[in-house]
C-alpha cells in the first residue's frame, strides 16, 4: 500500500521507520503542497487505498482532493 509522508510533521521520523518496516507499504515522502496532486494522480491510476501520514492540513489536503475525485 502507499504511504504519503508529509516529511515535515512532528511525527514524521517514527511514521517513516514504522512504515518502512513494514514490507506492505511502499513510503513516498511528500512536502504539503504537493499532497493534493498526488493524491488525484493515484486517482486517477485507480489506486484503492492511500495511508496519509502528517498533520491535519496534510489530511484535510488529502481529503479534500480525494473528495473531488472519488473513484
Amino acid at each position: 500500500m502507499l504511504a504519503l509522508l508529509n516529511p515535515g510533521s512532528g511525527s514524521a521520523d517514527r511514521a517513516r521507520g514504522l512504515l518502512q518496516s513494514d514490507s506492505r507499504f511502499v513510503v513516498r515522502e511528500i512536502e504539503p503542497g504537493a499532497i493534493p496532486d498526488a493524491v488525484r494522480a493515484e486517482a486517477d491510476r485507480g489506486t484503492a487505498r492511500i495511508l496519509i501520514c502528517g498533520g491535519d492540513g496534510t489530511i484535510a489536503a488529502a481529503v479534500g482532493a480525494a473528495a473531488v475525485n472519488p473513484t
